[in-house]
């Protein structure tokens, strides 16, 4: 079972680069007019299989419906973020960004699910974070940088910092999740996602 879920995170990471390539390559298309695409795509393909299963949309709980609400409206915010902000920095900066993440889905889940956050998950977020300063540079740290005639270090700090806070989002939407999960359907929850 274990190397069944490994297979579908990598899986699921492959496929979030490839599309994450594909709207950096979508220059004609408005940022927008794809992920609305993708909302209404992820939203016909999940009430298909929650009616296939007879599962109802609304949890029995009002606490679970108002906690799925807001992960839909916290992930919305998210996408949003990332949205903008891809199209403005190259993708090997979105790419190691991204892999922040899971830093930011440590300290939720600490203060939120209480979990404890030893000495090695304190030594690799301090890595972490020193390393999105290293790849962003901000200016008032490195002064100004300069970059190449095609990149404004200004967009590029900008846009950093829009993937940044939707990495921050998306590590309390994972722990928003982890806590609801087991009381509500997995396909409800990527429902109520598509929103």
């Amino acid at each position: 079972m274990t190397l069944l879920g490994y297979g579908i995170a990598v899986t699921c990471q492959f496929s979030f680069f490839l599309g994450n390539l594909s709207l950096k390559k979508l220059d004609r298309i408005s940022t927008f007019q794809v992920f609305y695409l993708f909302q209404i795509l992820m939203i016909a393909t999940t009430y298909f299989l929650i009616q296939r299963k007879r599962l109802t949309l609304l949890p029995t709980s009002p606490k679970l419906t108002k906690t799925l609400l807001v992960r839909c409206l916290i992930s919305i915010i998210s996408s949003c973020l990332f949205y903008i902000g891809i199209r403005q920095i190259s993708m090997s900066t979105v790419t190691i960004l991204q892999m922040t993440g899971p830093v930011f889905a440590a300290f939720f889940s600490t203060l939120l699910l209480k979990e404890i956050f030893d000495i090695t998950m304190g030594t690799t977020t301090f890595l972490s974070i020193l390393g999105v300063i290293f790849i962003t540079k901000p200016t008032f740290l490195f002064g100004s940088i300069d970059l190449g005639d095609d990149i404004d270090p200004h967009t590029q700090f900008i846009g950093s910092m829009l993937i940044l806070g939707a990495c921050v989002l998306n590590g309390l939407i994972a722990v928003m999740s982890k806590k609801i999960s087991g009381r509500v359907d997995p396909l409800v929850v990527v429902f109520y996602l598509a929103f």
